[in-house]
């Protein structure tokens, strides 16, 4: 873990860059992340704010989810990862009063992934809950330890 501030606030630069400006870090403290490379960024970052509640969904319901998940993964997967078929199915629906959204198989991967949702159910208590929010262009998904956020245009994926 790296203490410090970022100028700008949001900055896209190469891994490697970044890597190598952590490794020569002068007495100052200050690091060169390298140059911006926020062009080569696929797709505009998730707005903070303006999201809408949808529904409530039990972490275990979405850590077996996981489990059945990585199965699959395992048994239909090749040395490319599991099939994008797998990864964008959709593998349970959200809904309220005028809005069903479905949450795809990345999305509950990313959830554990991360480390964002715990990997046993014998860690999570039954009331634990992952909240469901959209926004006109954005699906979020608000666990314990952290947040996914996917475009619902299309399959780019922001973890937070």
């Amino acid at each position: 873990m790296v203490a410090g501030k970022v100028r700008p606030d949001d900055l896209s630069v190469a891994a490697r860059s970044l890597a190598h400006g952590l490794a020569t870090t002068d007495a100052s403290g200050y690091v060169d992340p390298g140059y911006s490379m926020d062009s080569a960024w696929r797709g505009g970052l998730p707005p903070e704010s303006g999201f809408t509640y949808l529904d409530d969904v039990p972490a275990r319901v979405m850590l077996d989810l996981a489990h059945r998940g990585a199965r699959l993964a395992k048994e239909h997967g090749s040395s490319a990862g599991p099939p994008v078929s797998l990864l964008d199915q959709e593998v349970i629906q959200v809904s309220s009063a005028d809005v069903v959204v479905g949450l795809p198989m990345r999305c509950v991967f990313a959830l554990t992934a991360m480390g964002f949702l715990p990997q046993s159910a014998e860690t999570i208590s039954a009331d634990e809950l992952i909240r469901v929010r959209i926004s006109p262009a954005w699906l979020r998904l608000d666990a314990r330890f952290g947040s996914v956020y996917r475009h619902r245009g299309h399959a780019a994926l922001v973890l937070r």
